[in-house]
């Protein structure tokens, strides 16, 4: 743009000329102004100057904080300075530096407080909100967005607040295997009937350990079953999160799924464990609130119904540590005619040896699912999935191991990891 004015203009007069013509609307001739005067002599008020008339130009956001920061360097002290640097940064979607830079103005002048605080509350929740998005993961099951989040780090938490590869693993073989009302809900490539399990879950009585962020027990409740979701007491109130952001979809989620959640911590053994599910027992509650007699109530055949008919475990196994407990709570759940469905990755050959090793001990059957039979977008080289029983229990059980499985040979040694990720989304 030709500007008709002469070499020898000072910066004085550059300046005015730019605050004219941004007064006018006209940014571009406001620019070319402040550029000749920052030429002559850089100062941060004109810097800031041209971030103002960048953040009135569409698609400038960026040159705007460029501007903006370059005001900020010259003078850190320039509280207008930070404070266009702060809406610069918070047009360009910079949640977090607009929040640093509203709080840098204010705190270098209070007078900026009822021109700035608005701003700050709304960086500071486009912020929050960003970050819980970030922590936030989602599966889609059959159509479905189911919405997982993550910790931030709580004490307590501990691996619980972390999304693992196992249990979307898992998640995502019902995803591919479960036989919804009317129709079998499976990937496009069927080309073998048999290769598909079929799986009813249906109003199945399930009970998930080690239930972490809820990712398996949540898919299973998605998709018709009656979860109960387990884990310590550090990792309850992100569970109950994560069950409370999909409310919805298990309140219309195919089959009339749902999902509680209740702490459980393996070495307390199997009595806890029991105790636990008579009070999650939805007809023995009904009976007892009924009850006005005080009879006692049987709890033996209480017990019997109120075990599940499915166990889900997802990753439990990390050592050696706490695999005989584990070994003895699953001896319990599968001799009451319980089947297993478990997904783990090799990470150390005599973990694996000695948790095999301890199920077989317990009657424990395994049953490997070939990997060709995990959904083609989520498997790993290392995570495995297994079906198990007791045999002369599950014989008694309503639930069946699928027939595409095949039975568990020696333990593998580590193979190179190959992991896809498909559409699991961040």
């Amino acid at each position: 743009m030709d500007i008709p004015v002469g070499n020898g203009e000072s910066v004085e007069t550059w300046e005015e000329r730019g605050i004219a013509s941004a007064e006018k609307s006209n940014f571009e001739e406001a620019l070319s102004f402040f550029e000749r005067a920052i030429d002559r002599k850089p100062s941060s008020r004109l810097h800031e100057y041209m971030a103002q008339c960048f953040m009135m130009i569409d698609g400038s956001e960026q040159r705007a904080v460029q501007a903006a920061s370059a005001a900020v360097a010259l003078d850190p002290n320039f509280a207008a300075g930070q404070l266009t640097l702060a809406r610069a940064s918070l047009n360009a979607g910079d949640f977090e530096s607009a929040v640093a830079g509203f709080e840098a103005a204010l705190a270098l002048d209070e007078s900026m407080k009822a021109e700035a605080l608005e701003d700050l509350e709304r960086a500071s929740k486009l912020l929050a909100e960003k970050t819980a998005r970030e922590r936030d993961r989602e599966l889609v099951m059959h159509g479905q967005a189911l919405r997982i989040c993550q910790g931030d780090g709580t004490e307590g938490e501990g691996t619980g607040s972390i999304v693992w590869e196992c249990s979307v693993v898992l998640a995502m073989y019902l995803e591919r295997h479960v036989t919804m009302r009317d129709t079998t809900v499976g990937t496009s490539d069927v080309t073998d009937e048999k290769s598909f399990a079929n799986i009813d879950l249906s109003g199945c009585k399930t009970l998930e350990l080690g239930s972490g962020t809820g990712v398996a027990g949540l898919a299973a409740a998605a998709v018709g079953a009656h979860v109960l979701l387990t884990d310590t007491e550090g990792v309850l109130p992100l569970l109950r999160q994560n069950m409370e952001i999909n409310k919805d979809l298990l309140s219309c989620s195919h089959g009339c799924g749902d999902a509680e959640v209740q702490a459980f911590d393996w070495t307390d053994g199997v009595d806890v464990l029991h105790a636990i599910l008579l009070s999650n027992h939805r007809k023995r509650r009904k009976r007892k609130a009924d009850q006005e007699d005080g009879s006692t109530l049987d709890i033996t055949s209480d017990l019997k119904d109120a075990m599940p008919q499915l166990v889900l475990a997802a990753d439990l196994v990390f050592n050696t540590n706490l695999i005989k407990q584990l070994s003895a709570i699953l001896h319990d759940l599968l001799s009451a005619g319980a089947v297993l469905l478990m997904a783990h990755k090799t990470r150390q050959g005599h973990v694996d040896a000695q948790m095999f090793q301890s199920l077989a001990e317990v009657g424990v059957e395994l049953f490997e699912v070939p990997l060709k039979y995990h959904h083609p977008d989520f498997r790993s080289s290392r995570i495995r999935l297994f079906w198990g029983h007791k045999k002369e229990a599950a014989l008694r059980g309503s639930f069946k191991v699928p027939t595409h499985v095949k039975p568990l040979d020696v333990p593998r040694t580590q193979e190179a990891e190959v992991w896809t990720c498909g559409s699991f989304k961040s």
